[in-house]
């Protein structure tokens, strides 16, 4: 039970170190992307959301697994300078203190661990029902609800089935209705269910810090211009630019008949007005090279910065492994 408690708040005290390290550089890698390639901008902020609690988790296990080796430990003649976790665990109710923090994280983690599993397989569940209603029809990829409330949207982690109301479907022409399949299907090829669940964990371990949630955010929007182009590949720019701004009109007039209406399940990242003006809009002026030369220097910084300091944070992640283990108490 200590080591877990330690776990746990290392994890998310690394996590949230580096959200807010990687942060600069994540915004000007952010600004060097192409304009128009949002499957490659979907890409990059689903690494940005993983890469601190991937780095973390790592950093945890060091730090865990450091002190079983038989390394030497750098307050043996305090010769080493590292970030001494000592004065903290050995201060006034240092324990109780550290013991309560780690509990909060574990309860955290576990919540995050738990919602996404439960998630997971309302999901996967919810699929194999509209696949079971679609095998008594003939359409084999499209179950359509009768109900006159307008709503679109798709489930499934794997093998997804899309899913659209009669309300929706009689307000659209034939070439709309084929926009809409080809943005749903899309979603389905990608995985975006899954997708925006793992980044929902990831962000969750980062709380303390909460970029990840912006950085979910930023996928959101990535992966419908992603599908938007989709769209556009298969039916033009006007006709998904037209059928964006009819689902715009109709969330307004839901929210407007039902004041505690919830929101529309096809919201996601940006409104469908600001996606159809994304999409009539003009590609800004590429700022990419300037910025590329910001991205190597800190790279080439970071990698000097690590090759310098690697003894003075491989001894501080052993004083932060044993010390809390120590602090936690033992079975």
């Amino acid at each position: 039970m200590a080591v877990l408690l330690a776990a746990a708040l290392l994890m998310v005290v690394c996590t949230a170190a580096l959200q807010l390290l990687t942060a600069l550089p994540i915004a000007a890698a952010a600004e060097s992307l192409p304009d128009e390639n949002h499957r490659l901008a979907a890409r990059f902020w689903a690494i940005s959301s993983l890469l601190s609690p991937t780095l973390a988790t790592i950093l945890t296990a060091v730090a865990l697994l450091t002190p079983m080796t038989g390394g030497l430990s750098p307050h043996l003649e305090r010769t080493r300078p590292h970030l001494c976790w000592l004065r903290l665990t050995e201060g006034p109710d240092a324990a109780w203190h550290f013991r309560l923090a780690s509990a909060m994280t574990a309860a955290l983690l576990l919540f995050g661990v738990v919602r996404f599993v439960w998630r997971l397989v309302s999901s996967a569940r919810v699929a194999r029902l509209a696949r079971a209603m679609l095998a008594k029809n003939t359409t084999k990829e499209v179950l359509i609800l009768s109900s006159q409330e307008p709503y679109c949207f798709s489930v499934g982690t794997r093998d997804g089935v899309v899913v659209i109301s009669q309300g929706l479907a009689g307000q659209l022409d034939t070439d709309q209705l084929r926009a809409l399949l080809a943005h749903e299907q899309e979603h389905i090829s990608r995985h975006d269910n899954l997708w925006h669940l793992i980044l929902e964990l990831a962000a969750t371990v980062a709380i303390p810090v909460p970029l990840g949630f912006w950085y979910a955010h930023r996928w959101r929007s990535a992966a419908e211009a992603a599908c938007d182009l989709a769209a556009v590949d298969a039916t033009g720019r006007d006709t998904v630019v037209a059928l964006l701004e009819l689902m715009d009109r109709q969330i307004g007039e839901l929210h407007h008949k039902r004041t505690g209406a919830l929101t529309p399940v096809y919201r996601a990242g940006m409104s469908p007005q600001q996606r159809a003006e994304r999409l009539r809009r003009v590609a800004r002026p590429s700022v990419a090279p300037a910025l590329k030369l910001v991205l190597a220097a800190e790279i080439g910084l970071a990698m000097v910065v690590v090759a310098f300091t690697r003894q003075w944070l491989w001894d501080s992640l052993y004083c932060a492994g044993d010390s809390l283990v120590k602090v936690m108490g033992h079975f």
